[in-house]
């Protein structure tokens, strides 16, 4: 598999971000429970913020200390991943509203301007062909 840039990584955790944030609007813990389609897309996007993070993080060691919570951040990931059956969804819209908008600002800063995304995914082994 060919290696990716860290950017690349952390455009998936800001893309991941605001499409939380969008599809957990208006959404209550009950809601939450009731809407498969909103809750799968959630927690879909947290996984992959979470794996992004941390790939982002192998690449870039100083990236565990700029994103605040990172621990946290995997170790949301690794629960929904093997946890699943102990997901709380008061909890999970808590950090939906309370934290991810923190983590998009912080991601967002770190990354700078990004490319377009064509270009974001561009790995370090694709030759380049402007």
């Amino acid at each position: 598999m060919p290696r990716r840039e860290p950017l690349a990584f952390l455009s998936d955790a800001i893309s991941a971000c605001e499409i939380i944030v969008r599809h957990a609007e208006e959404l209550t813990p009950e809601s939450y429970e009731r809407d498969l389609a909103r809750r799968s897309i959630i927690e879909r996007h947290f996984l992959i913020v979470g794996e992004a993070v941390n790939q982002a993080s192998r690449l870039r060691p100083d990236l565990k200390d700029r994103v605040t919570g990172f621990a946290g951040i995997v170790g949301l990931r690794n629960l929904l991943a093997h946890g699943y059956f102990m997901i709380d969804a008061a909890t999970v819209l808590a950090i939906c509203r309370d934290d991810v908008p923190v983590l998009l600002a912080e991601l967002r800063t770190i990354a700078g301007p990004l490319p377009p995304p064509g270009d974001a995914a561009r790995t370090a082994d694709s030759p380049d062909r402007s």
